[in-house]
């Protein structure tokens, strides 16, 4: 068998794996989150979270998007901004280096440069057909906690 061959059928067996079984939890974002009783702004196709711990305030966006052409696969993203750059800031090297190191450790999630702004973000993403309150509870937590920490780690390099 060639190997092209054999990573398309792993491909395949995943999807399937990932698609078929039980009925989805929810059909949609909006849904779960109203389901999950989780309180939102929606925004278009997005949804503006709040996550409030320790006297501290995270907002997170979340949006939906389906892989492929299979509607039945939908991912939830979540993103949330750790830092916002003055306009024109040029990252330094070891912020630079910094990110990546921070990357590779993260167990979930991951951070993200926007192109545009320079802006810090921590992005995350779970299945929608799995999902549920508890899930989405846990995901938001970890959002808001990473932000907090992820902050501290990175924060000072915009002051030197």
């Amino acid at each position: 068998m060639k190997r092209k061959g054999l990573h398309t059928w792993v491909f395949a067996g995943l999807v399937l794996a990932a698609a078929g079984g039980n009925a989805p939890a929810a059909g949609s974002l909006k849904e779960l989150l109203d389901k999950s009783g989780v309180k939102y702004i929606q925004q278009d196709t997005a949804f503006l979270i709040p996550v409030s711990a320790e006297g501290e305030t995270t907002m997170v966006t979340a949006t939906e998007a389906a892989l492929g052409e299979l509607a039945e696969l939908k991912l939830v993203y979540l993103f949330t901004p750790i830092l916002e750059v003055p306009k024109g800031f040029k990252h330094p090297q070891p912020m630079l280096k910094k990110i990546a190191e921070l990357n590779e450790k993260l167990l979930v999630g991951k951070l993200g440069l926007e192109a545009d702004s320079g802006c810090l973000y921590f992005i995350s993403s779970f299945w929608l057909r799995t999902a549920d309150k508890t899930t989405v509870e846990i995901e938001l937590a970890v959002a808001h906690v990473q932000r907090q920490s992820l902050r501290k780690e990175l924060e000072p390099y915009l002051q030197g």
